[in-house]
């Protein structure tokens, strides 16, 4: 599955500093089934997902000693179904918005939301 990465890393003695945006183009569920670990597989082996995944991120600032950069991550699911052979209905996921935001400094403001 590719990965977008672009901005900069840079690591000037003691600390590093941080200025990038990721992303992984447009994916659909079936992919994110296929990585699930190999403990879990079976249990979706056989279903058949389909909908779109975005999924990205920035990381920018400074990182040094009790300071972490700036850190913004969004994954979101759209028109998902899944549906397993031999039951009659299907899930279906209009959409799953969920986020990961934490502002340069330390991690006591860190917010997790779904």
């Amino acid at each position: 599955m590719p990965l977008n990465i672009e901005g900069s890393f840079a690591y000037p003695r003691d600390s590093m500093i941080f200025d990038l945006k990721f992303d992984i183009p447009e994916i659909g569920l079936n992919t994110l089934f296929k990585m699930i670990p190999d403990e879990y597989k079976k249990m979706v082996e056989k279903a058949d997902a389909k909908g779109k995944i975005d999924f990205n991120g920035v990381v920018k600032g400074v990182y040094y000693k009790d300071i972490t950069p700036l850190i913004n991550i969004a994954f979101n699911i759209e028109n998902g179904t899944v549906k397993y052979p031999g039951l009659p209905d299907e899930l279906k996921i209009n959409e799953v918005s969920a986020f990961v935001f934490k502002p340069e400094g330390n991690f006591d403001n860190l917010e997790i939301g779904v």
